[in-house]
Parts: structure tokens; C-alpha cells; sequence
């Protein structure tokens, strides 16, 4: 499974035909796209529309679902606690996305290169076609 972050919903949503469009339509129809709650609601506050809400919210509450139990959540906390050591200030919702990537073993498919900074994170890399 890869945990989509939402930027990578927000490009599909703008541009399906893009490079990152292409690709996560080829992640869904092999069923391998996990979805976070912090995604959902990152993806769902964008929207323009109650009609697309409801079309999207249906959409991305149908995909296989990962979650933090609280041992998950302490290791978001000392996660944001060991990278302020080294200077960095990453925003939690990314950390507990990318805790939700680590802890199932999952790569993260992300278009934010903050992400590029978090230990023990393996990034999805998309093939150019």
C-alpha cells in the first residue's frame, strides 16, 4: 500500500491528466492507495463545492484506511521532538501522515519536500512515462 498525501489529491483534483493524475489513477485501479484521516480532512476543506464535496468525500471513504493508535501518536510527538533538536519545525499533520506511512511499512506518495526531511520515511517514486 502507499499513503497518498494530500497534495498529490489536490493535483488530481485540479489536473487528472497530469503526470501525478496519471499515476494515482493507476494506484486506485490496483487498489494499492491508503488513505489518512488527516488527508481527508486536508483534501475535503479545499473543496469548492458541496457537490464535489459529497462526490469526493464518498470517493476517498470507499479507499483502505490507516489510522495512529496513541503509541502512534507518541511517535508523532517524539518524531516533531527529535527533528526541533536538529532545527526543524515540520507541522504535525505531516508528521502523523508520514507516522502513519512508517509504522505500516508503507512508502508515502507526496508532492511536499518537506517530507524529504523525515527519518525512516520511504518516499513513493512515480516513473516517468
Amino acid at each position: 500500500m502507499i499513503v497518498v498525501d494530500s497534495s498529490v489529491w489536490i493535483e488530481y483534483l485540479r489536473t487528472p491528466d497530469s503526470e501525478h493524475g496519471r499515476a494515482l489513477d493507476s494506484l486506485l485501479d490496483r487498489k494499492e492507495a491508503l488513505i489518512t484521516g488527516v488527508v481527508i480532512a486536508e483534501v475535503v476543506q479545499g473543496l469548492r463545492s458541496d457537490q464535489q464535496r459529497t462526490a469526493v468525500a464518498d470517493h476517498l471513504l470507499r479507499l483502505p484506511y490507516g489510522d495512529l493508535s496513541k503509541d502512534g501518536w507518541l511517535q508523532v510527538g517524539e518524531l516533531a521532538y527529535q527533528m526541533r533538536r536538529q532545527g526543524q519545525t515540520p507541522g504535525l499533520a505531516d508528521l502523523a501522515i508520514a507516522t502513519v506511512a512508517i509504522q505500516g511499512g508503507h512508502e508515502l506518495y507526496t508532492l511536499d519536500a518537506d517530507f524529504d526531511r523525515v527519518p525512516g520515511l520511504t518516499l513513493h517514486q512515480v516513473e516517468a512515462r
